[in-house]
């Protein structure tokens, strides 16, 4: 068609399909995981191939290769089928991005052989909770709980350290990616600088206060990286609050469409920072977590406790996820 012209600094190459016989294997879907974790089990990748063109092809081969090496061959054969699934088995040890390609041979058309995939590596999460009321009596322990959330799966995508108060030093903070406290109350000065140095270094917090913790020494420790004032505790007596708003769009809270059936009965009354974000509310409008970006590091700042003390949020089906998706969250670097 004279009419029609390519951009400058294209090529068009034509490739002849009106031959009166056509031989081709080609690749229809490949299936491998995206995102791994280090010292993950072996994984599966699913080939299916199938045969088309005029003349039927009942043969070929299929290869599979991770950054460039061969990991596999496998035969293809087709016998009175038109596509069969091809099962390769390998393992992605090291952290970091590998390419994978997946080919099959037997053809003459090359043009559909390959089909290229990536698999990222990630490490787990170092999580290091400090846990201000620990007990010999796991119901009575603040970090029960929130450790079997964390790290009761073999495929848990975190490390998860638990130290008390008196344990708590700049160089534990370092060794984490997010730091947890739990009923945390009467932390020294230093160690409350440390914690503070840490977020301002980029690290990334979480804090659940309980009746340990004594508001006027929290606000003046953690003046300058909470979200929020504590300001009291309060009670419900014989009733209790619910969550009866959140930021749907937010990362932590947009995969959990469920309701919030949770009952809180005790609770710190919250006056969140300008610099903050409210990203749950109870039904009596006060907040229930709120969040603060501090240079490079986040702090999240939760209004009840993670066990069974003050709310039965623990014992909800929302508690495991509501905990993987804050910490990844937290992890997570801020992006522009």
């Amino acid at each position: 068609e004279d009419t029609w012209k390519l951009a400058p600094g294209v090529a068009f190459t034509g490739i002849d399909v009106g031959a009166e016989e056509s031989s081709n294997l080609v690749l229809t879907d490949v299936r491998s995981p995206e995102r791994l974790l280090e010292e993950a089990a072996e994984q599966q990748i699913l080939a299916r191939v199938r045969t088309t063109g005029t003349l039927y092809l009942a043969e070929g081969e299929m290869s599979l290769s991770i950054n460039g090496e061969m990991v596999d061959r496998q035969p293809i054969t087709l016998s009175d089928r038109s596509e069969e699934v091809i099962t390769f088995s390998t393992m992605f040890e090291s952290e970091g991005t590998h390419i994978g390609e997946v080919r099959v041979s037997g053809d003459n058309f090359a043009v559909d052989n390959s089909f290229f995939f990536s698999v990222e590596v990630l490490p787990k999460i170092r999580v290091l909770v400090i846990n201000g009321e620990s007990s010999d009596n796991w119901f009575d322990d603040e970090g029960h709980w929130f450790s079997l959330a964390v790290s009761s799966g073999e495929e848990s995508p975190f490390e998860l350290e638990i130290i008390e108060p008196g344990d708590l030093s700049a160089s534990a903070l370092r060794q984490s990616d997010v730091t947890v406290l739990l009923n945390v109350g009467g932390l020294s000065t230093s160690q409350a600088a440390a914690v503070t140095n840490y977020v301002d270094s980029g690290g990334a917090l979480l804090i659940a206060p309980g009746d340990r913790v004594e508001p006027e020494l929290f606000n003046q420790q953690f003046e300058s990286i909470v979200p929020a004032v504590l300001q009291s505790q309060e009670s419900d007596g014989d009733d209790y609050l619910v969550i009866a708003d959140f930021d749907r769009r937010h990362p932590i809270l947009r995969p959990l469409d469920s309701e919030w059936s949770a009952r809180f009965e005790g609770r710190w009354r919250l006056v969140p920072n300008q610099e903050a974000d409210v990203l749950m509310q109870f039904d009596n409008t006060e907040p229930a977590l709120v969040e603060r970006n501090v240079g490079a590091g986040k702090v999240i700042l939760f209004a009840s406790t993670m066990d069974l003390e003050w709310n039965n949020l623990a014992l909800q089906g929302l508690f495991l996820p509501f905990v993987h998706e804050t910490l990844r969250h937290l992890e997570e670097p801020e992006t522009d």
